[in-house]
């Protein structure tokens, strides 16, 4: 696969790569709870800085209930 570049997202389209960049994080975990490789496969293809993603604290309640509202909405 080829890598994904240009991308300049702002507002909901950047807001959906939390649950994206969340899932990917949570797959590579050996004790994950979920299994997304196309979510690892997306977040590796990206040229995106997800430094500002890295920075939101979050505790894992905080990720299973947006891994939810992504599972929904999708």
């Amino acid at each position: 696969m080829s890598e994904i570049t240009d991308l300049s997202l702002s507002g909901v389209a950047e807001t959906l790569l939390i649950t994206l960049y969340i899932r990917a994080m949570e797959s590579q975990r050996p004790d994950a709870l979920l299994k997304d490789e196309k979510a690892v496969a997306l977040v590796t293809q990206m040229s995106y800085d997800f430094a500002r993603i890295k920075q939101i604290k979050m505790d894992e309640d905080d990720k299973v209930a947006i891994y939810r509202l992504g599972k929904t909405a999708g």
